[in-house]
């Protein structure tokens, strides 16, 4: 049996539906019957808890054999905890290129140390580190950009929107799970997978405003401004499209070369537009 934790996640519904296509046997770990919801119907085995319970994680594990960790990484080392008294034969965790930023970062610190306990778990592990996904309707990034450029005309961007992006659809980071899952080799490997190549963050906001037919005015500004002005509203309450920590993220490369993961899994993201093609018009 497969346990599937995060399987109420745009990514981890859709891996379960995937697998129970296969044939396999899974288990979800899912908090309550609304995150169940989310869940395909099928021969599915619900399991009702908290990752942040002991005995819960050891009352899912019971005849699992392998374990998909697609909630946060930093779930990983209490899974970890349990899973090594048990007959658990791999643990294949979902990751963060979070981790890379320059930037003081509690998150991206966390998501370190989780990696790394991991890779001294003593199980046949495998990390896939991931950035941006998009595709589903609950993606916090894209999904709020598509609406933004709906609504407005002009789009501000902080650092003039030169920085790289790399977001990957949802479908295809479903295929590497599957892949890793068929692959036994893939076992002490972590991977970093992105889409096909790096964007521009001002290159992906024209394709997102040529795929909605709509003509937009993209207005650069200075970072340090940016974040004068959204530590301000932040203080007084008021929202703003983008926060501190997106500003501040929005003045680094998230770029990657994906060359090796592509090779190794015998697969090659879709390109950006593809994917937005198909999350617009309903096909996720």
């Amino acid at each position: 049996m497969i346990l599937v934790t995060g399987a109420a996640s745009p990514t981890g519904c859709r891996l379960v539906q995937r697998l129970v296509d296969k044939g396999e046997n899974v288990r979800c770990l899912v908090r309550t019957p609304d995150h169940a919801r989310y869940i395909p119907s099928g021969e599915v085995d619900i399991f009702y808890g908290d990752l942040d319970r002991a005995a819960d994680i050891q009352s899912a594990l019971t005849n699992v054999r392998i374990i998909v960790n697609v909630a946060h990484i930093r779930f990983a080392p209490a899974l970890i905890a349990v899973a090594r008294h048990m007959s658990i034969e791999r643990i294949i965790c979902v990751s963060s290129t979070r981790k890379y930023t320059r930037f003081p970062d509690f998150t991206a610190r966390l998501v370190d140390e989780s990696e790394a306990a991991v890779r001294s778990s003593g199980l046949a592990w495998t990390i896939l580190r991931l950035t941006m996904i998009f595709g589903d309707e609950r993606d916090r990034n894209i999904s709020k950009l598509i609406d933004y450029i709906r609504a407005h005309k002009i789009v501000p961007l902080p650092g003039s929107g030169r920085n790289l992006v790399q977001p990957i659809f949802v479908w295809d980071v479903v295929e590497a799970l599957v892949r890793i899952l068929g692959n036994p080799a893939t076992a002490g490997k972590e991977y970093t997978l992105a889409g096909p190549e790096p964007l521009h963050y001002r290159t992906m906001v024209r394709i997102i405003a040529e795929a909605l037919g709509r003509r937009v005015i993209l207005v650069p500004i200075p970072v340090r401004l940016a974040l004068g002005v959204a530590r301000v509203c932040e203080t007084c309450g008021c929202s703003l499209p983008l926060n501190v920590e997106q500003i501040q993220r929005m003045a680094e490369d998230r770029g990657f070369d994906i060359t090796p993961v592509c090779k190794e899994l015998g697969f090659t993201p879709r390109p950006f537009a593809d994917g937005l093609a198909l999350k617009l018009d309903g096909k996720v």
